[in-house]
């Protein structure tokens, strides 16, 4: 994780500020946002931050009332937002540390990443790269707390992404892993099945 955040601060475009415990200035020679994790069900960026969520990962993708009045309060889920000058919520991501259980002799955790979005108009800007930052950040902090250690990261990748993916998990400090669980006397690696994304009536079959 170390090795990873230190990837992101060596290549950013960006010097940050840091003028709260949640909440940093990115500086770049071009432009000024602010990256802040939503703690608050109360924060007026909140709104902004689940529309911008549930419209690139289909309406439905959450449930909004829990996000506001649990799931944004609790200190292992992060929600994150990337603002403009003037306050506009234009990325945001959740995220969320898990205590993995039956290992009270070497206690770990997983860092979850379920969503991550920016608004069309500032792609191309690395906002992805610096929500990432916040987000391992956020995760050794959580993980210091419980008492943990990182096992692994675990996410989802559009098909259109492969390609990135592929050269991201590439990189000498990252490795993938086959998962397995104890059935009886027999080790049964775990499968992974993705869920339909959409109905192609054209087919006649989901994609």
């Amino acid at each position: 994780m170390h090795t990873l955040l230190s990837r992101l601060r060596a290549t950013s475009r960006y010097q940050r500020e840091l003028i709260s415990p949640n909440e940093e200035i990115l500086h770049s020679d071009d432009d000024v946002f602010s990256v802040v994790r939503l703690t608050d069900c109360k924060d007026a960026r909140l709104p902004s931050v689940i529309k911008l969520l549930s419209g690139t990962f289909e309406e439905g993708m959450d449930n909004s009332e829990r996000i506001s009045q649990e799931w944004v309060s609790d200190p292992t889920i992060a929600y994150h937002a990337v603002c403009d000058a003037k306050g506009k919520v234009i990325a945001a991501a959740n995220s969320s540390c898990l205590p993995l259980v039956g290992r009270l002799d070497f206690p770990e955790s997983i860092l979850a990443v379920w969503y991550v979005a920016i608004d069309q108009g500032y792609r191309g800007r690395k906002l992805v790269h610096e929500l990432y930052h916040s987000m391992y950040e956020f995760f050794l902090n959580q993980s210091l707390d419980l008492g943990t250690s990182m096992r692994s990261i675990v996410g989802e990748a559009s098909h259109d992404n492969l390609e990135t993916i592929s050269r991201v998990l590439s990189r000498p400090e990252i490795s993938r892993k086959r998962v397995y669980c104890d059935i009886g006397d027999n080790l049964v690696e775990v499968p992974y099945i993705s869920p339909p994304l959409r109905w192609n009536s054209g087919r006649r079959r989901s994609n």
